[in-house]
């Protein structure tokens, strides 16, 4: 069998270029194999692809995080005790 992207990949374009009716059985389908939820195998099928953003830190792009700025790794701010 097919990996999950694979499948995912053939049977999203199949579904983007189907009727409503279509669409549907392809959907049980696709539910059965993958065991996705519903839902979630609808939105797989109804997108081509994500594109990953790259991050962006200060203005510029960067690529490796030894080129991030400390300020992208501060800590959360913690709630101090109240003093007498």
């Amino acid at each position: 069998m097919a990996t999950r992207k694979e499948l995912t990949r053939a049977v999203g374009e199949r579904y983007r270029s189907s009727d409503r009716a279509e669409k549907a059985r392809i959907l049980d389908e696709f539910v059965v194999i993958t065991g996705f939820h519903r839902k979630h195998a609808m939105r797989l099928l109804r997108t081509p692809g994500k594109k990953k953003r790259p991050a962006v830190c200060g203005g510029g792009l960067l690529t490796k995080r030894s080129e991030m700025p400390s300020c992208c790794f501060r800590r959360p701010r913690t709630e101090f005790a109240a003093s007498d």
